[in-house]
């Protein structure tokens, strides 16, 4: 595929993804619209709410919930 050695590394990974840890996908998706929002720090209301509407699109494992525990993959 004319990967670079770095990419290598995570292709090798991907192949585990059946059996590697997972976390909620609100953790672990990055970038500004992430930034912008602030899960962290939203109060227990307003995180409540966010886990029941917000839905995060995922080229691999498709329309996931925040909430949703997912392998971290690349």
């Amino acid at each position: 595929l004319g990967l670079s050695v770095g990419l290598r590394g995570e292709v090798g990974k991907n192949t585990e993804l059946r059996t590697a840890g997972t976390r909620p996908a609100g953790e672990l998706y990055t970038g500004v619209l992430y930034d912008a929002l602030g899960l962290a720090s939203l109060e227990a209301d307003a995180r409540r709410r966010a886990a029941k509407s917000l839905l995060v699109f995922s080229g691999l494992w498709g329309a996931v919930r925040i909430g949703d525990r997912i392998p971290p993959y690349r």
